[in-house]
């Protein structure tokens, strides 16, 4: 994943093949809901899924975290003790 500049949006990181934005959100964001908003606008009319994901919920939930994003992009429960997909059933 790396950074998006889309019209001048700069994401924290993105996947081109899943057309998937991840921000991470800290105290730097409290009181910018609505330029949050607007941002989130121009990343989706731009035809990108969009996800946000608290600072702390990185740093004491990441295996939450990292079923989020393989959920979001159609991957399915994952081992994230190994980065590798289980297969269900």
């Amino acid at each position: 994943m790396a950074e998006l500049l889309a019209s001048e949006t700069i994401v924290d990181f993105y996947c081109a093949s899943a057309r998937l934005a991840i921000e991470l959100d800290g105290e730097s964001h409290d009181g910018r809901e609505n330029y949050d908003k607007q941002r989130t606008h121009v990343i989706e009319d731009q035809g990108i899924r969009k996800l946000r994901v608290a600072n702390d919920d990185v740093l004491t939930n990441l295996d939450g975290v990292l079923e989020l994003i393989s959920h979001s992009v159609g991957l399915g429960p994952m081992d994230s003790c190994r980065g590798q997909r289980i297969e269900e059933g």
